[in-house]
């Protein structure tokens, strides 16, 4: 047998033997796991994988998921680990919402960096209303053109900061900016009198404290509150 003959069987006994194993069911991924989701459902990202059938772990396109995935605008980020034999682990990490904003008859939903994400016709999740930016136009994707753009790094600035104290999705109902100077958050039926974003740490720190020390039941009251002044005796003063 010549040396050409030879490597000729080898190469052939490697084609086989890599189709051996890539058609074997030891290789076809049965465990899946997938972390970091809480918005987008496992299903949705399987199925924009192409995981909804079995697939062989070394067929996988990992490329063409996470070209699947980007098309999912809540979606921030998303990596694939394979490992060996058969489990496939998917990290999964999501745009973090900040608040609807009045759009016609419809809502705006965007992210902490200003992009929009998507068009609803009702508000879906206990996040705020922003009222007072002002804009022409939008488009899916994109940071949406502000006119004010004081009145949005307000938005910004206090997004972190009902992040930072975990206000946002327990407490806080509406942010209007209309006036920069005079800016209110509605809790509820109360409407705080917040003032300038000056302070604004110590304000909405100041704030929860009040919350959760006089209003327990927040709910249930109808009034105003004054957080304009630091230091000052804060009274909210209930509404009949």
């Amino acid at each position: 047998m010549n040396r050409r003959l030879r490597i000729v069987i080898m190469v052939c006994g490697v084609v086989f033997l890599g189709i051996l194993v890539m058609l074997s069911p030891i290789f076809s991924i049965s465990d899946i796991q997938i972390t970091g989701n809480n918005r987008i459902s496992s299903d949705s990202i399987l199925e924009s994988s192409g995981l909804i059938e079995p697939v062989n772990i070394f067929i996988f396109n990992r490329g063409k998921a996470e070209k699947e995935l980007a098309k999912n605008l809540y979606l921030q980020d998303v990596s694939f680990e394979k490992i060996y034999p058969s489990t496939l682990a998917i990290k999964v990490l999501e745009r973090q919402i900040i608040g609807y904003i009045p759009y016609l008859d419809s809502y705006l939903c965007i992210d902490e960096n200003g992009m929009v994400l998507d068009v609803s016709a009702s508000i879906d999740e206990a996040l705020p209303l922003i009222d007072g930016l002002r804009f022409s136009t939008f488009t899916l994707g994109e940071h949406l053109a502000v006119e004010n753009k004081e009145a949005f790094n307000i938005i910004m600035t206090l997004a972190n900061l009902f992040d930072k104290y975990d206000l946002q999705e327990e407490f806080i109902n509406k942010v209007d900016v209309n006036d920069v100077n005079d800016i209110h958050l509605h809790i509820y039926n109360i409407d705080v009198a917040f003032g300038l974003i000056s302070d604004a740490d110590e304000k909405i720190r100041t704030l929860k404290a009040i919350i959760q020390d006089t209003l327990p039941d927040s709910r249930s009251v109808r009034g105003t509150l004054d957080v304009r002044v630091i230091g000052k005796q804060y009274i909210l003063k209930v509404l009949t």
